[in-house]
């Protein structure tokens, strides 16, 4: 058997063997996988699409235009003068560069 043979073999292996586990653990493989950890109790009911965009990742554009916050609630709840400011233009900022969801329902 020469190494790429062995190679392939190696791969569909570790493929067949990741689907088989996914499959016996009722999915929560690839939960495990794809998620980071559990999410704040208020997104807990969200899907995964709604925070985050296909190849762009997590962008304000998920947290705002109906999906989950308005600009108006955004601001509203940005009280102190430091946080109203970075709050100012919540469709140009990165959301989950200071609200990391995936660090349980209390974070």
């Amino acid at each position: 058997m020469n190494r790429r043979t062995l190679l392939v073999w190696l791969i569909s292996a570790a493929v067949f063997g990741l689907g088989a586990a996914a499959v016996a653990g009722g999915g929560r493989l690839t939960e495990t996988l794809y998620s980071p950890g559990p999410l704040h109790a208020k997104h807990a009911d969200a899907a995964c699409t709604t925070c985050h965009q296909p190849f762009k990742g997590v962008t304000g554009e998920g947290c705002l235009g109906g999906n989950c916050h308005s600009q108006a609630e955004i601001r509203d709840e940005a009280r102190q003068p430091f946080v109203a400011e970075l709050h100012r233009d919540p469709a140009a900022k990165d959301c989950a560069a200071c609200h990391p969801d995936h660090r349980g329902p209390a974070a």
